[in-house]
């Protein structure tokens, strides 16, 4: 991004702030705009607003929760990668017993303590809070929850898958009181 006033960072000549901090802005399309929260925004009913070097363009009320687990999904089915990090398709389906990556947003702040826009450097393991999974409603072992190397506001989680489970099975995480979307996981 490029500094272009003393309020905002502009990416493609947007900026957005979140309860008057500036968020990062990762992704910017004429469709689509991807923004990290700031790790410092309090939680309830906040003012998102969408600016450009003219001035506002747009302001939204939203909701910021502690976390807000969501499991990656685009451009396939779940960004699920199996230990040797090939993506898990109907054709490249896991088994009971493999441990998958699954990469996620919104699993808030870890330890140690990252920075707003800040990813962690390669070999610094960021944990998360406590983070449970199921897959196909049983219980799946969690190997780790860290904040991902080299890439600010994503996660990844290793998961074991268990024993009893095949075809496309439903795969949900849950931190607190909060549970993710429901992804398909291709078992064999």
């Amino acid at each position: 991004p490029t500094r272009r006033s003393s309020d905002l960072y502009f990416l493609n000549g947007l900026g957005v702030t979140i309860a008057g901090r500036q968020a990062p802005l990762l992704y910017v399309s004429p469709q689509q705009m991807n923004a990290q929260v700031p790790v410092d925004v309090p939680v309830g009913s906040q003012l998102l607003i969408v600016g450009n070097s003219s001035g506002v363009i747009a302001t939204y009320s939203i909701n910021v929760a502690a976390n807000a687990p969501a499991i990656f999904f685009y451009p396939s089915p779940a960004i699920l990668k199996n230990a040797d990090f090939s993506l898990v398709t109907a054709a490249n389906a896991c088994k009971a017993g493999d441990i998958i990556l699954v990469y996620s947003t919104g699993l808030g702040q870890t330890t140690p303590a990252l920075a707003t826009g800040v990813a962690p450097a390669t070999g610094v393991l960021a944990q998360t809070t406590p983070v449970s999974a199921s897959i196909g409603g049983k219980p799946a072992t969690l190997v780790y929850s860290i904040a991902s190397p080299n890439f600010p506001g994503l996660y990844q989680l290793a998961i074991t898958v268990p024993a009893g489970l095949t075809g496309s099975v439903p795969l949900v995480l849950q931190q607190g009181a909060a549970t993710s979307n429901t992804v398909n996981l291709a078992l064999k």
